[in-house]
């Protein structure tokens, strides 16, 4: 049995597991998260990974399954979603908005928006463009408004299933530090559309950013503290959008002149 401890946004996670193949699975689909160094340190989350000798593959956090499934590929999948969903329930301090992230001189821009809408597209043209990678799944906000890192290898869809890659084959750099936002773009993509961005008010940004958040019924106060944040400090936009790679070039253009928030 191997076991790995770490921490993630201030709760410490362990995962033991017979089969250790998994960390290599595990390392692209979640960001670096530092070892935890204390041995006594108690885990908030604990997650097992166990190949019996009938077969399949069983996942557990704590002593309930999560999922019995037919390899460790699989069983990776169901571990870091229910990772993540569990940070987002309980991570304190933090709020987690299904969004792209990117930096553009030393400000975050958010893309908010639901899977299958084009943010890991959309986040790639950024980086290709001279962006700084924060995220293609989840902005992780703090209670001052500060958006945090959570910066996974990109998932770039296929025609069969998503392609894994780094930043840095995209000559991205990675962010590594909380930074302001300077803007939140609501955008999907719309073959043939045009971006063309409306102007949000702060209370827009905020109703909408809720959509996009993990675990705001558990902690619904801290949510809205952090959401308002934002909102008070960025602009906000909504759009359509066609090609990804003009719409990062129109984007960087505007960043660089100044969002002007409304």
């Amino acid at each position: 049995m191997i076991t790995r401890v770490f921490r993630a946004f201030g709760l410490v996670v362990a995962i033991h597991t017979d089969a250790p193949d998994i960390f290599d699975l595990l390392q692209p689909q979640l960001p670096i998260f530092p070892e935890e160094a204390s041995a006594s340190a108690t885990p908030d989350l604990h997650y097992h990974v166990k190949v019996p000798s009938g077969g399949g593959v069983s996942v557990l956090r704590g002593r309930r399954t999560l999922a019995t499934v037919q390899d460790v590929p699989a069983a990776s999948l169901h571990l870091v979603s229910d990772l993540q969903s569990a940070m987002a329930r309980q991570a304190k301090g933090y709020t987690f908005v299904h969004s792209g992230v990117v930096a553009i001189d030393d400000r975050a821009v958010l893309f908010p928006a639901n899977s299958y809408a084009g943010k890991s597209t959309l986040v790639a043209a950024l980086l290709r463009a001279g962006a700084t990678y924060g995220s293609d799944e989840f902005a992780v906000i703090d209670t001052s408004g500060h958006v945090h890192p959570y910066s996974r290898h990109l998932a770039l869809r296929t025609s069969h299933r998503p392609k894994r890659v780094p930043a840095g084959e995209l000559g991205g750099r990675v962010l590594t530090n909380g930074l302001q936002v300077g803007a939140v773009v609501f955008t999907e993509f719309k073959d043939g559309a045009q971006l063309d961005l409306s102007p949000l008010s702060s209370g827009e940004v905020v109703l909408r950013l809720l959509r996009h958040c993990l675990g705001v019924r558990g902690r619904p106060t801290e949510t809205m503290t952090s959401l308002r944040a934002v909102a008070r400090d960025a602009a906000g936009f909504a759009s359509l959008r066609g090609d990804a790679d003009e719409t990062a070039r129109l984007l960087l253009a505007r960043a660089r002149t100044g969002w002007r928030k409304p």
